[in-house]
């Protein structure tokens, strides 16, 4: 479904174009961002429907860039991924969620591509 916007902050390459192609086979399009500045800038230019982003990035982690999104009122779903410890995620995730934010998932790294399916396909039906 072509209105399913996904955008993608990793600062690993291979892990942001792998969510990417697993994103597409789904029905997304797919814009991945290894930058805070430039994901802030995607999120007002190309307005995403969901998003997908890492915990752990330089410069700017995630709970900032959380809170970034909630200062615009994004209105994104929103799927957070990591390589930090299960109750890290999930505490990113009540952070967001207190925040006003749509998190719906949180998956830690290595991630299955399985895992990222289901979470994609079940956001996907609830955006539709």
């Amino acid at each position: 479904m072509s209105g399913h916007r996904l955008l993608i902050i990793d600062d690993e390459p291979a892990v942001g174009a792998l969510i990417a192609r697993i994103a597409a086979r789904v029905g997304y399009q797919t814009l991945v961002i290894d930058r805070a500045d430039d994901f802030m800038q995607h999120v007002h230019t190309w307005q995403p429907t969901h998003i997908v982003m890492d915990l752990q990035m330089p410069v700017v982690d995630g709970l900032e860039l959380l809170s970034r999104l909630a200062a615009v009122h994004c209105t994104a779903i929103i799927v957070l991924i990591s390589g930090v410890d299960d109750s890290v995620v999930n505490a990113a995730r009540q952070v967001g969620t207190a925040h006003g934010l749509n998190v719906t998932a949180a998956l830690t790294k290595p991630f299955s591509s399985a895992a990222l399916t289901d979470v994609l396909r079940a956001n996907r039906l609830e955006d539709s």
